[in-house]
């Protein structure tokens, strides 16, 4: 990130006679920014030992000068500050976060501690993680402001995109290429938006009008869940399973949203129906159950419906993708006594 940074940082460096000396300079401004206060001689040949660590690359090195550091000084926020930046270099975003927050904590939200957490919540596209940081970063520094509408764009929230488009370009006019290419999009994206919900609302119309229409269930349902609609997918499953109970096409929707809501016994009565269907294709059953085998890595309370799903289908699979989903969950259990049946009952 940092871009607006970095022009300011570039500028300067080619002012300075070495690039050596500049690295020094850019550390003692970010060093002097949190204020290492009233400390040993110790613990600041030790800080700036690990300054030189980072600087050559040696990120583990430094943290272990910096944890040493921690200890000696608990209550500073320039070496949490440090040791967040060097555990993002390893790509270590969950411990860059902690001692980002814990610099926050003692040091309050000043300009470097908020652009390195937005850095890491970038960095691993936690957008909506990201926005509330920049906002709070426009608040301290408004050359920040030029990232908030790609910001708002990537979290859906189009309006405050545009908005704030408008207002960038009421400050510094609308020749901007990037910015006029994201307004196009956001301008495209609306009149699609204003188009489905025109067909949203005649679809509900003609569900009100006729019940059993099942069609138009299913068109809806894929309207809102293409516009990531997940509450009014699950009202209209509902409505479709009450109003077309011998329908089991409401449950291909139905399934996910019970699991994903850790209502088990509901999402595998769901799931048994659209697997057991003789009203539903093989290669969607085949899809349905390639999508719960993903959905269930990591979710222990999920194991039991998973083999009873595999046992559902055992005997009516000739998708190789799905052999390969099957054999996959076996092997990532170590069971290889459910693998080896599997395979004797798909060889057979």
């Amino acid at each position: 990130m940092k871009k607006h940074l970095s022009i300011i940082l570039i500028a300067t460096a080619l002012s300075w006679s070495t690039t050596t000396y500049a690295q020094e300079e850019v550390e003692a401004v970010e060093v002097n920014q949190d204020d290492l206060g009233d400390v040993s001689n110790g613990f600041k040949d030790a800080f700036f030992n690990a300054l030189a660590e980072k600087a050559k690359g040696n990120h583990d090195r430094a943290i272990v000068l910096l944890e040493n550091c921690a200890k000696n000084e608990p209550t500073s926020g320039a070496v949490q500050f440090e040791l967040a930046k060097n555990h993002f270099a390893n790509k270590d975003f969950n411990k860059a976060e902690q001692s980002v927050r814990k610099g926050i904590e003692l040091s309050g939200n000043n300009e470097w501690m908020l652009d390195m957490l937005f850095d890491i919540y970038d960095e691993q596209k936690q957008y909506d993680k990201a926005v509330p940081v920049m906002e709070q970063l426009v608040k301290i520094n408004d050359n920040y402001v030029e990232f908030l509408p790609t910001l708002y764009y990537r979290t859906g929230q189009y309006d405050k995109a545009l908005k704030s488009l408008n207002d960038i370009d009421a400050r510094q006019g609308n020749d901007d290429p990037r910015r006029n290419a994201l307004r196009r999009s956001l301008e495209s994206r609306q009149q699609q938006e204003v188009r489905n919900e025109n067909n949203i609302e005649s679809l509900e119309a003609e569900i009100a009008k006729n019940p059993k229409n099942e069609q138009a269930y299913i068109n809806l349902i894929y309207m809102h869940s293409r516009n990531g609609d997940q509450d009014a997918v699950f009202e209209v499953a509902q409505d479709f399973e009450r109003n077309l109970p011998d329908s089991d096409a409401a449950h291909l929707a139905l399934y996910k949203i019970y699991f994903k809501n850790d209502r088990i016994e509901e999402g595998v009565a769901s799931l048994e129906k659209v697997l057991t269907s003789n009203k539903i294709d093989r290669e969607t059953k085949m899809k349905v159950l390639q999508d719960f085998i993903s959905m269930s890595d990591g979710r222990v309370e999920l194991e039991k419906a998973v083999n009873q799903a595999i046992d559902w289908l055992s005997d009516d699979i000739e998708d190789p993708n799905a052999y390969r989903a099957m054999g996959d969950f076996y092997l990532k259990k170590k069971d290889l006594y459910k693998l080896l049946l599997f395979m004797k009952k798909v060889l057979s």
